[in-house]
Formats: C-alpha cells, structure tokens, sequence
C-alpha cells in the first residue's frame, strides 16, 4: 500500500467510524450498504477494491455479492457503469468517499428501474444448502413474498431416516421419500397412504 493509499484509508476510516453501512473488507477492499427508506429492495451494497496504481487507475467496482441477490442483472451493470464513469471524472484522485457519497445522493435514480421479478434465494440455510431453495414471487401489488420450502434440522432428518428404515425391516412396507412426503405401500395390497413427518 504506497502513501496515497494509506492517506486515503485512514480518511475513509475517520469519516465512516461509527457507520454500520461501511465496512472495510481489507486494507484496500471496502463495502458501503446504500439504503433508501425503510424498503428492503431498495437497498444495494457497493463493493470497491484498489488495484496496486490506484488511484493512477480506476478502482474496482462490484456490485455480484449476495446482499444484491434482489437487483437484476441490468440494475447491477447500471449502477456499476454510473459508478465507474462518476470515478474517470477524477482518476489520478482518491474516489472511494466520492463514490459512496454519490450513491447514496443518487440511490433513486439508480434503482428505479429494477425489476427482480421472481427470483431464487439460495443461501444459508441448512434446508437450502442441500439443494433446496425458497423462490419469491412478485404478486400484482408489487410486493415481494417469499415461499419456503420445508427445512429439516439435523435430528428430525436423523429421525426420519431411522422411521423409515424400522418400516422397512417389518416387511410389511414399501418406502420412499418424495420431496418431504413420506409414501408408504403395503406390499401384499398394493393399497397407499401418504404421511408429511
């Protein structure tokens, strides 16, 4: 980190101490949360890194974090391309503060023609890291609501695994597990029944 760099992230430093919207991710990666209102998808997060020539050169730009999950593709490079030509005004200058004060003056602008549209959350939870994911959908009255797909914790996927396989040593059923229904088939009958555990 050359002494233009230093002086720019102690600046940084300074100024965002005690904003819960910026973070710094390293000594030359930092992230600011632009929120506008009280609405969740209105809000983006902005992730800027410095090349080793920074600020001789343009900083990067990203916009792919997960907190970004509800813009479309198109809000993201819009606001990425509006960011990057915000910093070629002032190449060769430190730009971070610049550009993440601009953001938030312009956070209107930059989101109003977001359209996720029906999207696919994909994340942390236990459920969901097996494969599952919740989608959202956008219903006629432009509100987002999303629907969940049936999470099991360790021991109830423990204990339905050990159901299933007492009902298999009787002999007596069939089993087998389709998305979270359980069907069960006397073998001698060919008769069904279904049970959600």
């Amino acid at each position: 980190m050359d002494s233009e760099q230093q002086e720019e992230f102690e600046v940084l430093q300074s100024i965002y101490e005690g904003d819960e919207n910026f973070k710094t991710l390293e000594t030359t990666k930092f992230t600011y949360k632009v929120s506008e209102g009280d609405d969740e998808l209105k809000h983006f997060l902005v992730e800027i890194s410095w090349p080793a020539q920074y600020p001789r050169v343009l900083p990067e730009i990203n916009l792919d974090v997960f907190f970004n999950k509800h813009l479309s593709e198109n809000t993201k490079s819009y606001i990425q391309s509006a960011l990057l030509e915000q910093a070629r005004t002032s190449l060769g200058n430190a730009v971070t503060f610049t550009l993440f004060e601009w953001a938030k003056e312009n956070s209107s602008e930059l989101m109003a023609n977001n359209d996720p549209g029906t999207f696919i959350i994909k994340g942390e939870e236990e459920g969901e890291a097996e494969g599952e994911a919740s989608t959202t959908t956008k219903d006629s009255n432009t509100s987002i609501k999303p629907t969940k797909k049936e999470v099991l914790s360790k021991a109830q996927k423990r204990r339905r695994a050990a159901n299933l396989g007492t009902l298999h040593k009787t002999g007596r059923f069939e089993c087998s597990d389709i998305k979270g229904m359980v069907c069960l088939q006397e073998k001698s009958q060919g008769v069904g029944t279904g049970w959600i555990l």
